[in-house]
């Protein structure tokens, strides 16, 4: 129909999921995988929150390694730009692994 949008989905491959996981136990915020993979903070949510359905033992990925909350704002901002340095610095090895390259996750 005319002037209506049309959505492409792209389908989230395993190893994209895994990614997601191990990115998030990791202690990066969901919000950084979002925007690193190209995807929407619901779609990360998601698909996190389906992987600890079906293992229990990943209801850790919801818990931050560190408490934030009590620390000093410019301390915060310090830490979450560091994670995200750390994750931007990684993202070629994650994407090679997640397309198939490697064998083992970086």
């Amino acid at each position: 129909m005319p002037g209506e949008k049309t959505c492409l989905r792209i389908r989230i491959s395993n190893r994209e999921a895994a990614t997601y996981v191990k990115l998030r136990m990791k202690g990066h915020r969901i919000n950084h995988i979002a925007k690193a993979f190209g995807r929407s903070t619901s779609v990360v949510w998601r698909r996190l929150r389906f992987n600890a359905s079906l293992n229990p033992h990943l209801l850790s990925v919801w818990l931050t390694p560190i408490d934030m909350r009590k620390t000093p704002q410019t301390t915060r901002l310090k830490a979450s730009r560091s994670r995200w340095r750390s994750l931007l610095s990684y993202l070629p090895a994650w994407e090679a692994w997640i397309c198939g390259i490697g064998e083992k996750p970086p």
